[in-house]
């Protein structure tokens, strides 16, 4: 047998025949560079892409939390460290009051009508409640607003316009506000903190009858713009004598004297043109501040409530705190 002879390109020793040798130097001769570059960038960009992906769910997420921090509008102290009953709030709904009350620092109390209608009442511990209506108060025969009847905790009522329209028939109280669907949650943080506020043990004003007390006929035909109404300005200080016709508001005016009058204008028997009118032509009347409440607003609408001599003109739809404070400057200002 023969010594094996190297050649010099094998390499020292090697007996892996020449033909196997070139074929495995052919195939990688065979990859071009720009392949083997493209190859390395598709994993880089795999990896950029899911880098990217957890970035971008992060970047919701922290949008997500700024916008829930900025829809629950400024921080009310009023409501820190508060226990505020939620009931009968479910999916959304339920996840946006929380998120709201966590914002504001208060200690949710969830539960279901059936548990709010306990006896004794779980909400009873707690500082203020948030109510859904259910639907079947919207069709009971008459309306029953069961436990809430009994409620004795500063409640806001949120549900459809039928419903609160129907409640603000029967339930006349300050400690009641209501919120028509839909509701932001804004609009909840600062009507909480108001009704709060309010409540007694904090600047509750004097009980009804009170002789301190300003007297206002409010004339509006639509029930929940009434109950609304009566409610907020009732928080300010005020003695309301809600009514829905025209007719019957100027003989509020005329028994009562007083210190001012808010009237809507498309109402029954008498407009509010026609009363204002009445009002004004009246010299027992002549300090009764009148505010005209209105969807009508064009200049001769305007033009035409002045010259009657209406104190002030608004329009709907209206911000009660604004009506609010417009009916107290007028007041001081007849002081």
């Amino acid at each position: 047998m023969g010594v094996l002879e190297s050649d010099p390109a094998e390499g020292v020793g090697s007996t892996e025949p020449r033909e196997q040798v070139d074929v495995v130097m052919s195939v990688e001769a065979d990859i071009p560079v720009s392949a083997q570059t493209e190859s390395a960038e598709a994993t880089g960009a795999t990896v950029n892409g899911v880098l990217g992906e957890e970035l971008e769910l992060l970047n919701r997420a922290l949008a997500a939390e700024a916008t829930a921090k900025q829809s629950a509008g400024a921080l009310h102290g009023v409501l820190a460290e508060k226990r505020i009953a939620v009931i009968a709030f479910e999916g959304t709904e339920l996840e946006g009051l929380l998120g709201l009350l966590e914002f504001q620092r208060s200690i949710p109390v969830t539960l279901a009508h059936q548990e709010a209608a306990l006896v004794p009442a779980p909400w009873q511990h707690c500082d203020l409640v948030l109510l859904n209506t259910p639907r079947e108060w919207a069709v009971t025969q008459p309306i029953d607003p069961g436990y809430l009847v009994r409620m004795d905790k500063p409640t806001l009522v949120f549900g459809p316009k039928d419903v609160l329209m129907r409640l603000g028939g029967v339930i006349r109280t300050d400690a009641r506000d209501f919120i028509p669907a839909p509701w932001t949650s804004e609009d909840v943080a600062w009507r909480a903190a108001i009704l709060l506020s309010r409540s007694p043990g904090t600047t509750h004003p004097g009980p009804s009858g009170d002789a301190t007390k300003p007297e206002v006929v409010i004339a509006e035909d639509d029930t929940t713009t009434r109950a609304l109404l009566s409610t907020m300005l009732s928080r300010y200080g005020m003695h309301c004598h809600p009514t829905d016709n025209g007719a019957a508001a100027l003989q509020l005016v005329r028994s009562l004297h007083p210190q001012a009058a808010i009237l809507d204008v498309s109402m029954p028997c008498l407009d509010g043109f026609q009363v204002l009118a009445s009002i004004k032509q009246d010299p027992s009347l002549a300090s009764t501040k009148v505010v005209l409440l209105t969807s009508r607003q064009t200049e001769v609408d305007v033009l035409q409530a002045f010259g009657l001599g209406a104190d002030d003109y608004m329009t709907k739809p209206f911000s009660p705190m604004e009506l609010a404070a417009r009916l107290k400057r007028l007041l001081v200002r007849n002081k």
